[in-house]
């Protein structure tokens, strides 16, 4: 969950708009998290995964 979160102000620090939606709920014993933040740029992806754009990894 902290890599989540630190992820999500990471990106929201380079975008004019600062918002981070985060919800939380559980159904029939289990957890559903949704964290959202605005993205200006294009999303990469290898099939079904996303690409990091972070040095050293």
């Amino acid at each position: 969950m902290s890599r989540l979160a630190i992820n999500t102000i990471e990106a929201v620090r380079c975008c004019n708009h600062k918002m981070i939606k985060f919800v939380m709920r559980s159904d029939s014993n289990m957890l559903f998290i949704s964290i959202e933040n605005p993205f200006t740029g294009e999303v990469s992806m290898n099939g079904s995964r996303f690409i990091t754009r972070k040095k050293g990894q």
